[in-house]
């Protein structure tokens, strides 16, 4: 769980990627706010969206959440709906990577292996966001332990 911050204090916490977004995208924006609202006197409203802002952000939506709520279904049926759509991507990202096209087949082979980086961290479980063992024994496998050639 994140724990926001609201000073740039923060930035030396957060990893190198994160620090321009966070001070871009959520400090700057909040601080442009306050002072928008401070002219009419009303600047107190920051404060309520800031504390709802964190709030919020507690709990991201995962795909099966967005799914759920958009079709009105079950869980288990949106897990079924997303393997499915996950699948049918798949033959399409297959069908299409066999085709000639005018883009270097060096580029799509970048692609093709990014989505199945992606694949694999998130198959059965959200191994990016919440590294488990499997993922760090993958990782180990990998670069640590691999095959020698």
């Amino acid at each position: 769980m994140l724990n926001f911050r609201w000073d740039s204090d923060c930035l030396n916490d957060l990893p190198d990627y994160m620090k321009f977004p966070y001070q871009t995208f959520i400090l700057d924006v909040f601080n442009e706010f306050e002072e928008d609202l401070a002219a009419e006197g009303r600047s107190h409203f920051v404060y309520y969206a800031r504390e709802e802002f964190s709030k919020d952000r507690d709990h991201v939506a995962s795909a099966i959440d967005c799914y759920i709520r958009q079709y009105n279904t079950l869980e288990e049926h949106a897990y079924d709906g997303m393997n499915q759509r996950i699948k049918d991507a798949w033959k399409d990202v297959n069908q299409e990577i066999l085709k000639p096209v005018v883009v270097p087949m060096s580029l799509l082979t970048v692609i093709l292996n990014l989505l199945r980086v992606v694949d694999v961290l998130y198959k059965d479980e959200d191994g990016f966001t919440t590294i488990s063992h499997n993922t760090k024994d993958m990782i180990k496998d990998l670069f640590i332990d691999s095959i020698p050639k």
